[in-house]
């Protein structure tokens, strides 16, 4: 199972449950409880929706003079990281709140940590239970609004509050002098990308019935987890 500490779990954005965590006593079983929480919901859309049918799409296309590249893992943020075992270019961009789960529901879910059973009709349950309230970044209200999933107040990163919110990133790394004399190349394998990611919005919202946004972000807008100013967080 994928671990998770303190200071990379801080580099999350937006960040509003502070004072909660800030008042947990064992914020080691909190991050144990969150890890698996986001497993099991990267197998309920695996196994219900085309997001690795769409992941893997991109992942074998061919025809392109630059490949379609997944991050390298030292530049993933935390949510690529808890991400990257399954697909290559689509994570899960929502916080996590475990905090909302009643009393049974957090008991089933610790008993899911560190399992390697296969995704079942129950764990499918749990999720369709649970996901609304544990991704609402703002759950006491029934209003919907766009909240910012990212840098500055550009309006590509909003998202309603309720939203299901998937990130999507792919390799940048092309040199400025190489970018200089293939600029055609470049563009047409980043608009591959973003259709392909209109694609995956329009996909989810039939199969799961909720709202969904697909965000692409880049090296210049995500909190990279290996960057040694976010350790002293």
């Amino acid at each position: 199972m994928k671990s998770i500490n303190e200071n990379n779990y801080e580099t999350r954005f937006p960040y509003l449950n502070s004072e909660y965590y800030n008042n947990l006593s064992d914020k080691e079983e909190y991050f144990n409880e969150y890890v698996t929480y986001v497993k099991l919901l990267l197998e309920f859309l695996i196994k219900n929706t085309s997001i690795k049918k769409i992941d893997d799409i991109i992942k074998n296309h061919e025809g392109f003079k630059y490949p379609i590249e997944s991050v390298d893992k030292e530049d993933e943020d935390l949510y690529q990281y808890l991400c990257d075992e399954y697909l290559s270019y689509f994570y899960i961009r929502n916080n996590i709140y475990i905090e909302r789960l009643d009393k049974e529901e957090k008991k089933y879910l610790d008993s899911l940590i560190n399992s390697n059973d296969e995704f079942n009709k129950e764990k499918e349950s749990f999720i369709e239970k649970t996901l609304i309230k544990i991704i609402n970044e703002d759950p006491e209200t029934k209003e919907e609004y766009y909240l910012n999933f990212g840098p500055g107040d550009t309006r590509e990163y909003f998202a309603l509050n309720n939203s299901l919110v998937i990130g999507a990133r792919m390799m940048e790394g092309i040199k400025p002098e190489v970018f200089k004399e293939n600029k055609h190349a470049f563009f047409e394998r980043a608009d591959y990308f973003e259709e392909k990611c209109e694609e995956l919005k329009s996909l989810l919202k039939k199969e799961l019935s909720i709202n969904v946004s697909v965000i692409i972000y880049n090296d210049n807008s995500v909190r990279n987890i290996s960057l040694e100013e976010n350790k002293k967080l």
